[in-house]
């Protein structure tokens, strides 16, 4: 049930089912807060480029500001750049250092930003705070939770610390399984910042220790504070699943599919709500939605296999030679789920014939012709059996194609039927 409590569960379980529900491999970090850079001119790819020490300092400064507030793109590599000729000019220098190991952080690598920054702090880099900054994101990054907590801890002593120093603390102890830590520096940042990602951390945190009321308080204010966080969304519609409050988790669950029509995880929910329901004609148009979408998703794999056939047995017949070759084909998507023998062409069929039973036969045609499906010879048949019913002039060709692949003996012989049953049709 999308709504089972996680009190047996550990911590970092928890953390993991959260990532996955939010469709990201970790919990995202906050956004950074650019560090400051003083004033340069810079031409990225133009000849305007300096070519002494503190002027290419300032250039890579300059870059890499502009990079992490995304205003174009080319600045990350103009950064780089700039500090490799800086490194020549003077291979000891621990500010080239520092902004070396800045660039890596923002390239995504803090393996190489711990190893740029340890050496600055080796050249004599001290406790400066934008040191400090960059070691707290970069330890982080690397899931060095003690480092990083003492690294934000200096931050926030520091003469001047940014605003949100507590929504990273809170991130941190979070990350590193302390719930009750975490909420008492997420509860600063709501209140000095009243900021969304803090009230969804939060909700992180009362999920890790099963305190559900509070977790569903939580996500309300961060979806009050920013409407268009997916991720609040999502969580928010599990949440109210496991309260019984269907309607809330299905309004949620829509709400995350209008924000980003791309995340498989809501349509899942809106599949297992109408599971519940026993409505499996929208149980299986959900999982398919998000099957299209994510071909090889277990999960929306495995309830579109519960809706799917639970609906075969009561949907309406096509016909005898129709049937006779859906039943084949049916048979082919229960031995390969049997066997695990999924694929995309798997996959793509398997909705192609929802949206078929749906009436929707431009977009099973379209499905089931997608390249993924390639000489699959379940997926070559659907095609026929699509074609049959829509009464276009393609099934000579699909049947062909079928004929053609590794089909069984039965198939092709349901195939051969289908295309004199379209012969009759025509001249009757």
């Amino acid at each position: 049930m999308l709504g089972a409590r996680t009190n047996s569960l550990t911590h970092q379980l928890v953390l993991n089912l959260a990532a996955i529900a939010v469709g990201v491999t970790a919990i995202p970090a906050p956004a950074a807060t650019a560090l400051p850079a003083r004033s340069v001119v810079l031409t990225v790819g133009g000849s305007q480029q300096a070519t002494d020490l503190d002027g290419l300092l300032e250039e890579a400064r300059a870059a890499l500001a502009r990079h992490e507030q995304g205003l174009q793109l080319g600045f990350l590599e103009a950064a780089f750049e700039a500090l490799q000729r800086a490194a020549r000019l003077d291979t000891a220098n621990a500010m080239v250092a520092l902004l070396l190991a800045r660039a890596h952080l923002a390239a995504g690598d803090p393996t190489a930003g711990i190893g740029a920054l340890d050496r600055a702090v080796e050249l004599g880099i001290g406790e400066a705070p934008e040191r400090l900054h960059i070691e707290a994101r970069l330890a982080g990054a690397a899931q060095d939770w003690e480092r990083a907590r003492r690294a934000w801890h200096a931050v926030r002593a520091s003469e001047d610390p940014p605003p949100d120093v507590a929504l990273w603390l809170g991130w941190v102890e979070m990350r590193d399984e302390r719930p009750r830590q975490a909420l008492s520096w997420l509860a600063e940042a709501e209140a000095t910042l009243g900021d969304a990602r803090a009230a969804y951390y939060s909700a992180l945190c009362y999920l890790m220790l099963d305190e559900p009321t509070a977790q569903r308080d939580a996500l309300l204010r961060a979806v009050e504070r920013d409407p268009r966080m997916t991720s609040a969304w999502v969580m928010l519609a599990r949440a109210e699943h496991g309260f019984g409050n269907l309607v809330g988790a299905r309004e949620a669950a829509r709400r995350a599919i209008e924000i980003n029509p791309r995340e498989t995880t809501p349509h899942r929910i809106l599949g297992q709500l109408a599971v519940e329901e026993l409505n499996f004609d929208a149980a299986a148009g959900h999982f398919a939605d998000a099957v299209v979408l994510a071909p090889n998703d277990m999960g929306a794999l495995a309830g579109l296999a519960s809706a799917y056939f639970a609906r075969r047995r009561t949907s309406r017949s096509l016909g005898p030679p129709a049937t006779a070759l859906r039943g084949l084909i049916d048979a082919e998507i229960k031995q390969s789920l049997r066997r695990e023998a999924l694929s995309a062409a798997f996959s793509y069929t398997w909705v192609a014939l929802v949206r078929l039973d749906e009436g929707r036969l431009a977009e099973a045609g379209r499905l089931a012709s997608a390249p993924s499906v390639g000489g699959w010879a379940s997926g070559l048949a659907t095609r026929a059996l699509i074609s049959f019913e829509a009464v276009d002039d393609n099934l000579a060709g699909h049947v062909r194609d079928a004929l053609g692949a590794d089909a069984s003996e039965e198939m092709k012989s349901a195939l051969q039927r289908l295309l004199e049953a379209r012969e009759r049709r025509r001249f009757s």
